[in-house]
């Protein structure tokens, strides 16, 4: 596990919609300190366990043995995973004022791991851990001012707290920035500069940052355009495992842009993201089955990625289900809404907005209210 944070869904909006059909963007990534080379701990650390020697020093108190005892129990080292146990021997470790075990005991916070989610408790172990200088930590505040999480936006101190973590070679880091620079948040819009971030992004293969880097290819933002370089960094980012790039290579075959134009091989990548929670693949997956491009027609279908799609907030996912509705009968719309319960099921996790909450505001008609 990774305690590095990125952010997601903030900056490379509309990029790609200028050069064709229905890209309109997504950009997260949060941050770990287990594998910072600060203070030595990866080579201390690598080969840990949970022994019976390890728990005598830390229940003596060692805070360094704490930590070490943490993770393993995070990662299962010698012991059965249990992230509660994880989370005691990070608070141990915290509480005398180790800065690793700080900044891991945030992210757990920040995600509900072994505690209870808690962002405003995760921001301050963040910054007790920033203010030692902690690497992830720095990251990571720097994505809780981006968006907002546990302390009021604030774009400036994002910029700064991106940049400290960036001086340590944080990959993450780079990204944040990249998106601030790309937007004009918190500094000057530089997407030269974006392009610069993004590029120190992806050496550590931040695949997010990799599907940025591709759409402003496909922008021409900062770079000349380059649709081969675009699938490029489309094709790095699925390999990176993620799903922003896998949107892209759907935009890319659906536009015939860097690739010969196939719906069905759009149809297969939106797929991909679309399983994997990106809600412009949801939502780009919708419009071909509404059209038949790539795939058979089929409102339900359609009417089932829309849905999942609207339930995360993609407003133009709730403009088609009302389209949608004047054109379905009601025994297709029952099976639309059949196929979005099955979804919700069968993805618990994928989305932290439930797609049961778009179904509550769909009338009996099927129209969103």
């Amino acid at each position: 596990m990774h305690h590095f944070e990125a952010l997601r869904g903030v900056a490379i909006v509309g990029f790609c919609l200028a050069a064709s059909l229905i890209f309109i963007a997504s950009p997260k990534a949060y941050c770990n300190p287990v594998v910072s080379s600060q203070q030595g701990l990866v080579q201390e650390i690598s080969g840990d366990t949970g022994s019976p020697a390890l728990l005598q020093k830390a229940e003596a108190g060692d805070k360094k043995a704490q930590y070490r005892l943490a993770i393993a129990y995070q990662e299962g080292r010698g012991v059965e995973k249990n992230y509660f146990e994880a989370a005691k021997w990070y608070r141990r470790s915290a509480d005398q004022g180790f800065a690793a075990a700080q900044s891991a005991l945030g992210f757990y916070y920040r995600h509900g791991l072994g505690l209870p989610r808690d962002a405003i408790e995760a921001v301050h172990w963040y910054r007790v851990a920033a203010e030692q200088d902690w690497p992830s930590a720095e990251n990571n505040l720097g994505v809780a001012y981006t968006d907002g999480i546990g302390v009021a936006r604030d774009y400036r101190l994002a910029f700064e707290w991106f940049s400290r973590a960036a001086k340590h070679g944080v990959s993450t880091a780079y990204h944040g920035l990249g998106t601030l620079y790309l937007t004009g948040n918190g500094t000057r819009q530089d997407y030269a500069k974006a392009v610069e971030m993004f590029a120190k992004a992806a050496e550590g293969r931040v695949g997010i940052a990799e599907a940025e880097l591709a759409c402003l290819y496909v922008a021409g933002k900062g770079v000349p355009r380059n649709y081969d370089e675009a699938v490029k960094w489309f094709r790095r980012s699925v390999e990176d495992g993620d799903a922003a790039g896998a949107t892209g290579l759907g935009y890319a075959y659906a536009s015939g842009q860097g690739v010969k134009r196939d719906y069905r091989q759009a149809a297969a990548w939106f797929l991909k993201a679309a399983e994997d929670g990106e809600t412009l693949a949801q939502y780009n997956l919708g419009l071909l089955y509404e059209r038949g491009l790539g795939v058979g027609l089929d409102y339900v279908e359609a009417y089932k990625w829309h849905a999942v799609a609207a339930a995360r907030g993609r407003g133009e996912s709730r403009e088609a289900l009302k389209a949608l509705a004047q054109v379905m009968t009601p025994a297709q719309l029952e099976r639309g809404r059949d196929r979005v319960t099955a979804w919700e099921k069968t993805h618990t996790g994928v989305e932290e907005t439930s797609v049961a909450e778009v179904m509550s505001a769909l009338g009996n008609d099927g129209l969103a209210k």
